[in-house]
Parts: C-alpha cells; sequence; structure tokens
C-alpha cells in the first residue's frame, strides 16, 4: 500500500511540474505606461465629435495628475462630449470630475467610467478607438467597453474597433472601460505530459519487477 501511494506522489509531482512549466510559459511582462485614444461622434464633422485619452504611466497616481491628467472643455452650444468621470474629485477652485484626459498608476483598479452624451443634436453616436492604441496595451490584458454596471460587455475592444448606437437629443450615456488580466486557462504542454506519462510507466515496470523478485 505504502509503495503504491509514494508512486502516486511521484507521479503527481511529475504533472504538477509540467503544469508549472506551462503556466511559466503564460506569464506577461509587467504594465508599465500606454494610453488610448477614444472618441464619441455623429457623423463624421469634428464639430459632432469629442476626442478623450486614457491609460496608464509609472509616475501618474489615482488622484489628479497635472503632469498626465487633463479637463474636460465645457461642452458645445450643439454637438457631442465625452469625458472620464470622478465624482470624487474636488471641484473647487477647477472642476476635476470631468477630465478629457485621465492616467493612473499600474497599482491602480484599470477601471474609467466613461460619460458620451449629446447637446441640441441626435442620431446614431459611435464611440471609437484604433487598433494601433490597443496595441499598446500590455500583452496580457483584455480591454472592454461595459454597461455603467459593468454587468453587460457592449464591446471587446481588442476585437473590434467601434460601438455604436441610437443616442437622443440633450441625453447623456454612462459607460465603463474595465482592462483586465486575460482569463488563461493553462494547458500542460504535449512534451511536458509525455515525459511525465513516461516516467510514470518506468516506475510501474519497476515496481512489478521489484514485486516479482520478492515473490518468486
Amino acid at each position: 500500500m505504502k509503495k503504491r501511494i509514494t508512486l502516486f506522489m511521484i507521479t503527481s509531482m511529475l504533472l504538477l511540474t509540467a503544469l508549472s512549466a506551462s503556466l511559466a510559459a503564460t506569464v506577461h511582462g509587467s504594465a508599465n505606461q500606454w494610453s488610448v485614444r477614444i472618441t464619441a461622434k455623429i457623423g463624421t464633422s469634428t464639430v459632432y465629435s469629442d476626442l478623450s485619452r486614457f491609460g496608464v504611466n509609472t509616475s501618474a497616481t489615482a488622484g489628479f495628475d497635472t503632469a498626465f491628467d487633463a479637463v474636460e472643455s465645457p461642452p458645445p452650444q450643439t454637438g457631442v462630449f465625452g469625458y472620464f468621470y470622478y465624482p470624487s474629485n474636488p471641484t473647487d477652485p477647477v472642476d476635476l470630475t470631468e477630465l478629457s484626459t485621465s492616467i493612473i498608476g499600474p497599482s491602480d483598479v484599470w477601471n474609467w467610467t466613461y460619460v458620451a452624451g449629446t447637446v441640441k443634436t441626435s442620431g446614431t453616436m459611435t464611440i471609437n478607438w484604433t487598433a494601433s492604441d490597443m496595441s499598446t496595451i500590455p500583452s496580457g490584458y483584455d480591454a472592454y467597453l461595459q454597461d455603467s454596471t459593468g454587468t453587460t460587455t457592449l464591446a471587446d475592444m481588442g476585437a473590434v474597433t467601434e460601438y455604436s448606437f441610437a443616442a437622443s437629443k440633450d441625453t447623456t450615456y454612462t459607460y465603463l472601460i474595465a482592462v483586465v488580466p486575460t482569463l488563461v486557462i493553462p494547458v500542460i504542454p504535449m512534451g511536458a505530459l509525455a515525459a511525465a506519462a513516461s516516467m510514470m510507466l518506468v516506475l510501474v515496470l519497476y515496481d512489478r519487477i521489484r514485486r516479482r523478485g520478492m515473490h518468486p
């Protein structure tokens, strides 16, 4: 009985070693700095568009950083707007709750509340971003445009470059941009799996030969 337990333990250790090797192969580099431009627009006129930017920098913080963040301009008399919303930021002497650029630190939660809306206009609003900007996000992370609660994904930002919807006149829409680690299901490499299986077979044969030697 003890021999079988020992054989099982050895085999398990071999399989765990193979699994560890697979996990090590899927570890990505640490995040440092990146940014993505995002635009809210109706039609093709620049009057009906607003450009914003979000991202990460090693020197940035979760609060307002004059070196990285920028305050959103007043909304147009007619057109669209888009900004990142921070209700807990101070409003005096300058209102820092609405930012056109929001850069946070690598250790912060990579979530941005994004607000887009219309002023005296309506139509198909498109929120878009570029694939080249998305490529600056570190490998091993995925970005999603979600509803304001973060429970419904509206667009995989790495797979598509825009999200469109029917926007009503004088209406505000709130979204959540979430950049999260990619869910990786580890796969044991066939080479490592074959090596573990071969070693298990050798141990089984050795155990049988040893038993025959002890019991002729």
